[in-house]
C-alpha cells in the first residue's frame, strides 16, 4: 500500500502534458472514449477521468469542472449494466490521467446517513432508506448494521469503503491525484493549476444538513466505524476530528 501521509492532497504521478504516442492505438482509444462521452474532444493530449466516490463533494465537482476542462466521470451506478470499476477502466486506458476526492470516514458516513434516510436521490436510495434508517438514531445504525456488517447495508453504494472505488487488485491506488473534501476548493484549484487551467470558485450541492459529525458519536460507536474504515483511515490519513 501507498504512504499518502505526506502528499496525499496533492499526488501527481505523472503530467497531463506527457507525451502521447499517436497512431492506430490512440486513435481507436479516441474512438471508444467518444462512444462514452461525446463531451470528450480529440484534442485533449490524454483522457481525464473523474472518479466520483459518493458524498465526498462530487456534484460540486461536476458542476465546477464541466466548463473548465474536458472529463469523463467514472460513476457509482452499479445498476447501470455498461457500469464499470476504475480498475477496468485503468486496464483499457493506462495511459489516461485520473483524480479523485476522498473525505473524514467518520464525517461521511453521519452525510450518508442523513442523506439516505431523508430519501437520497433516486428511488433505490428512498427504498434503502425506508427498510434499514427509518426511525433509527446514528448511533443505533452503527450499533445495528455497521458492528454487525450487515452485508446490505455495508455493501450500499455510499456506505462502502472509499477505498473500495479506487484501488486495483493489487491494493494499489490508480488516481494521479487524490484531493481532500476538506479542503476541496484549495486542492481542486492545484490540480487545475498543474493542468494549466484557470481557478474556480465551488458551489456545493447534494449536501446534508445536520450538525457536526463528530457530536453524533459515542466513543464506543466512533470506534465500530474506525474498524469499519481502517483501511481508508490508514490510507488516507484520517483521524476522528
Amino acid at each position: 500500500m501507498k504512504d499518502l501521509k505526506a502528499d496525499i492532497k496533492y499526488k501527481i504521478k505523472k503530467s497531463i502534458f506527457a507525451p502521447v504516442a499517436y497512431g492506430w492505438e490512440h486513435l481507436k482509444l479516441w474512438v471508444q472514449l467518444l462512444k462514452l462521452d461525446t463531451s470528450i474532444r480529440i484534442f485533449n493530449k490524454q483522457p481525464i477521468f473523474y472518479i466520483h466516490i459518493p458524498k465526498t463533494g462530487g456534484m460540486s465537482v461536476r458542476t465546477a469542472l464541466k466548463n473548465v476542462i474536458n472529463f469523463y466521470v467514472i460513476s457509482h451506478n452499479t445498476v447501470d449494466k455498461s457500469w464499470m470499476h476504475t480498475k477496468q477502466y485503468y486496464e483499457r486506458y493506462p495511459s489516461a490521467f485520473y483524480f479523485t476526492f476522498v473525505r473524514n470516514p467518520w464525517d461521511r458516513l453521519v452525510s450518508s446517513f442523513f442523506f439516505l434516510r431523508n430519501g437520497g436521490m433516486n428511488e433505490w436510495d428512498k427504498s434503502f432508506g425506508e427498510k434499514y434508517l427509518k426511525d433509527l438514531s446514528f448511533n443505533d445504525f452503527v450499533l445495528t448494521y455497521i458492528k454487525n456488517r450487515v452485508p446490505e447495508v455495508i455493501n450500499y453504494i455510499h456506505i462502502k469503503p472509499m477505498s473500495y472505488w479506487i484501488l486495483n487488485d493489487s491494493n494499489n491506488l490508480i488516481p494521479n491525484f487524490i484531493g481532500r473534501t476538506e479542503s476541496l476548493e484549495d486542492d481542486l484549484n492545484v490540480l487545475l493549476k498543474d493542468l494549466g487551467a484557470p481557478s474556480i470558485k465551488l458551489s456545493r450541492t447534494n449536501t446534508s444538513r445536520h450538525k457536526p459529525y463528530y457530536s453524533y458519536y459515542t466513543n464506543k460507536t466512533m470506534q465500530i466505524v474506525a474498524d469499519f474504515y481502517e483501511q481508508d483511515i490508514k490510507l488516507f490519513n484520517y483521524e476522528f476530528r
